[in-house]
């Protein structure tokens, strides 16, 4: 053996130049990992809030956005209400991962959306995308109404009086996704902790006949602070599986365009269920492939957002209880593009998170900043739970600089990003991101690949699905399962 060709290690014995060189990178790995576990450590354990030095809009407006929070009244120590009846860990006072939001995890939740929005200041309003209600109440009318009742007096406590403008999910409903037949009733006790929330003038909300609509349909606008305005639609009754005739929903879209035609203000759209499909319905494990929302209301509605793309500043939505978005543009360079934004409730195995929008005074969305709980780990070190900053968006999406600081995310930044999905530089890096980022575990990640995220990003009909698959040889997919209503 000549000398250099092996080392001696005590305790190890005698190992090749090789083994050697292996062995030190094991090492360094090993420490990274190190590195890594620490960092964590110390935002988790010892509650230190770690974030970009560049992150600062310290005098700019924001918009808070919580969703689907999923208050569950009747959680306990030995039972919660979940998706698949199976939870690996029963709830603690907390919850669990696999269940609907306790109570007192809901109060905490809540306490420390306000506790952020006080700490970043200059919060002008807070966007609330529905689904109060825990998941797989059927035929409840009171408990549904005890649920928002409960949730009203939580959000009002909490949010050192910001105005809070909601809109409906399909949870919220006295039947999952179904109108009741008593349904002026239903919204007229609905549309009381709504206008509880808002916080606003009575001329606000009269100008536009707000308690009229909401009490017909579940859907109003309002004008906040006479600088923009908030356009609410109950989307549920667009969804495939609503009962709601073809009429009313046909009477809220013309509402819609009408009192788009007639805005002199900024605008912000928000509903729940979103016109398209989801990263779950994409899977290879999800059989069921059905629009979520009736084709020829998507159609509708295309038209409406591209024909107001000047106007519309930003359009939020939610459901899928995971962070995504949607960019295209129609034949004549209109833009229609959306985002969705994910859940309290950690029933779908995901993080509970909510985000902070950063605008500027001509209400262009500017950022959003997304804070999550890792509540398995609080849970198992048997520590109150806490939620951390997790990512900005432009940092995270679009290489965040100095320079994009005052650029509105909008549908050209959108559709820039999306593209990447379909780029073979950088399509593996984007869809890792969208997948580690998202949340949701239930929809399976590994069984979905950038062109069907691409598509379900892009596209919002069946022939556009069908057709932007089609692209990538994914002939067989649907086989023939996807319907439109």
């Amino acid at each position: 053996m000549q000398d250099g060709d092996s080392v001696f290690f005590k305790g190890i014995g005698c190992i090749s130049k090789k083994d050697r060189v292996n062995l030190c990178s094991l090492t360094l790995l090993t420490g990274l990992f190190g590195v890594l576990a620490y960092v964590f450590y110390l935002q988790v354990h010892l509650h230190i809030q770690l974030s970009s030095s560049v992150l600062n809009y310290d005098t700019n407006p924001k918009v808070g956005i919580i969703s689907d929070l999923h208050l569950d009244l009747s959680q306990n120590s030995t039972s919660c209400t979940s998706w698949n009846y199976t939870v690996e860990h029963y709830p603690t006072d907390y919850g669990a991962r696999g269940c609907d939001t306790s109570y007192d995890f809901a109060r905490l939740t809540l306490g420390s959306f306000a506790s952020h929005l006080q700490e970043l200041s200059k919060t002008d309003f807070i966007l609330n995308l529905g689904d109060f209600v825990n998941h797989y109440t059927s035929n409840n009318i009171p408990g549904t109404v005890t649920t928002l009742d409960n949730i009203t007096h939580m959000l009002v406590d909490a949010s050192f009086h910001s105005s809070i403008y909601s809109t409906l999910g399909n949870n919220d409903m006295a039947e999952d996704y179904l109108q009741p037949y008593n349904s002026s009733e239903f919204y007229g006790h609905i549309w009381e902790d709504f206008l509880s929330m808002m916080n606003i003038s009575e001329a606000d909300v009269i100008s536009f006949d707000a308690k009229e609509t909401f009490t017909n349909g579940g859907y109003y606008t309002v004008v906040h602070m006479k600088s923009v305005q908030i356009i609410s639609l109950n989307t549920v009754s667009f969804s495939s599986k609503s009962n709601v005739s073809q009429s009313s929903c046909m009477q809220q879209l013309n509402w819609f365009e009408d009192i788009m035609s007639r805005s002199a203000l900024p605008v912000i759209v928000i509903g729940h269920v979103n016109p398209g499909f989801s990263f779950f319905q994409m899977s290879l494990k999800h059989r069921s492939r059905t629009m979520l929302w009736k084709e020829e209301y998507i159609k509708e509605f295309n038209r409406i957002m591209a024909q107001y793309s000047n106007i519309i500043k930003f359009t939020m939505f939610s459901h899928h209880h995971a962070e995504s978005w949607f960019a295209k543009t129609d034949d004549k360079d209109h833009s229609i593009n959306y985002f969705i934004l994910p859940s309290i409730s950690p029933i779908y195995e995901g993080y509970p998170a909510y985000a902070v929008a950063i605008v500027n005074t001509q209400w262009d969305l500017l950022d959003l900043w997304h804070y999550y709980c890792p509540l398995d780990y609080y849970i198992h070190k048997s520590i109150k739970p806490r939620y951390l900053f997790q990512y900005s968006f432009k940092e995270k999406y679009m290489g965040w600089s100095m320079d994009d600081k005052n650029m509105p995310v909008d549908g050209d930044v959108l559709s820039r990003i999306t593209e990447s999905l379909n780029d073979p530089m950088n399509m593996q890096y984007s869809f890792q991101q969208l997948s580690l980022l998202s949340y949701q575990f239930r929809y399976a990640a590994k069984m979905l690949t950038p062109y069907h995220m691409y598509c379900a990003m892009t596209c919002n009909t069946v022939d556009e699905i069908s057709g932007c698959l089609a692209e990538f040889k994914i002939t067989d997919f649907f086989n023939n399962t996807i319907i439109s209503d």
